[in-house]
């Protein structure tokens, strides 16, 4: 976890590499490189309009400068996910996994257990059981992705529901993610209402995914003492706090 403190940093630090970045990828047409002034914007208009400049000059500029702000927005986007600090803002202004949201996204989740799983034992694991039941990494979180977010909001037989169906050659994603998260909200509104605060239990979210992933994987029979291992290893690397 990244402490509220280092945020404000962190965020500076994010903007001025960005600011760096669109510098030096802006070129003219006579391929000189183009400079942009991004901490001068209002302030400089602020001048131009003290020293008698135009109306229309002063509507130019700031249209310019808003192109400006738009291109260093595109680029964040481009360079999310490779850049830790530019992908720890876009989370803290994204709907999902903001400050004080108690709901993390599919395709959040899977990034950031996927970028976790490089050179550990959870990532060999991980490997290793999709390789001998013949599943996609997808496959598997997305049943660690249901016990993880109905934590203390849903029965686990959402996700041993849907482990069953991962069996059928109809199972659609999106249905799933989408009914899934109907049922989520609906169970964080109620409690919200009701003046109550979500409790976790990770013990307990543990084992209900080492359940669904072995329902997955074709039974705890299924599986030698090795791959009841691996799917230890997974289970808690999945469901420890995001």
């Amino acid at each position: 976890r990244i402490s509220i403190r280092t945020m404000p940093a962190m965020m500076l630090a994010s903007a001025t590499l960005i600011s760096a970045c669109t510098s030096a990828a802006s070129l003219s047409s006579s391929g000189r490189t183009a400079r942009v002034g991004l901490a001068t914007s209002s302030r400089a208009i602020r001048g131009e309009r003290a020293r008698g400049a135009s109306p229309a000059r002063l509507v130019v500029r700031a249209a310019a400068e808003d192109d400006v702000f738009k291109a260093v927005g595109k680029l964040a986007k481009k360079v999310q996910g490779a850049i830790p600090v530019v992908s720890l803002v876009s989370k803290l202004l994204t709907p999902e996994g903001g400050i004080g949201v108690e709901t993390l996204s599919y395709n959040e989740y899977c990034r950031i257990k996927l970028d976790a799983a490089g050179g550990t034992a959870y990532g060999e694991a991980l490997s290793e059981l999709c390789d001998a039941g013949k599943k996609e990494p997808r496959t598997l979180l997305l049943l660690t992705w249901m016990v993880y977010e109905g934590d203390g909001l849903l029965p686990v037989d959402q996700a041993m529901s849907a482990a069953r169906r991962l069996a059928s050659t109809g199972f659609d994603y999106e249905y799933e993610i989408y009914k899934f998260e109907q049922a989520r909200d609906e169970a964080l509104g109620r409690m919200r209402r009701g003046g109550r605060e979500r409790t976790r239990d990770q013990a307990g979210a543990t084992k209900a995914a080492a359940a669904a992933l072995e329902v997955c994987l074709g039974g705890v029979d299924g599986l030698d003492d090795a791959g009841k291992e691996r799917v230890r290893v997974v289970a808690e690397a999945t469901i420890s706090p995001v």
